[in-house]
């Protein structure tokens, strides 16, 4: 079975967005093409070097990354980053239901260092595991060795039937 291929973003999406942030939010100025090409290519280049099978969620882990390093707009980039790597998951089809304030809380901690490439796609992937059908919750517990280092659950707050049942 051939594996489906990857859709990335054009820089003339990544442009439009921006200049649908710049108008919502009042931001002057244009992208730096060069630094706008580089970080869209940096997720493409993660899976060409990586020589090894790559999950979505790593590779829309590393567009907000790449975005973050290259600072491709004149100001919110933080706020890019999430927005192209949402764009980036949903174009290749995975759409995550989160709340605003946990979306923002994420990417900061991603902007300001607390959480890392890895931390970012791990929670990508417990969020679209939370919101598959008929799942009501997610935990993750984090070992090392045999020490709970750690323990996360997401609660869907309206899950979706598995399968619809007609009343007697």
């Amino acid at each position: 079975m051939p594996e489906r291929s990857i859709a990335w973003i054009h820089p003339r999406i990544a442009q439009l967005a921006w200049d649908r942030f710049a108008a919502e939010h009042g931001a002057k100025g244009e992208p730096d093409a060069v630094r706008l090409n580089a970080a869209l290519g940096m997720p493409r280049s993660r899976l060409v070097m990586s020589g090894r099978r790559i999950v979505l969620a790593d590779l829309a882990a590393e567009q907000a990354i790449a975005v973050l390093r290259l600072r491709p707009f004149p100001e919110g980039n933080a706020a890019m980053a999430c927005l192209l790597a949402m764009l980036w998951l949903q174009i290749n089809g995975i759409e995550l239901r989160v709340p605003p304030l946990e979306k923002f809380a994420i990417f900061a901690s991603l902007a300001n260092g607390r959480l890392n490439r890895a931390g970012l796609a791990q929670w990508i992937r417990v969020r679209h595991l939370a919101g598959q059908p008929g799942v009501q919750s997610v935990v993750q517990v984090r070992l090392r060795g045999n020490v709970v280092q750690g323990i996360a659950a997401i609660r869907n707050p309206r899950p979706v039937p598995l399968q619809e049942t007609a009343s007697p």
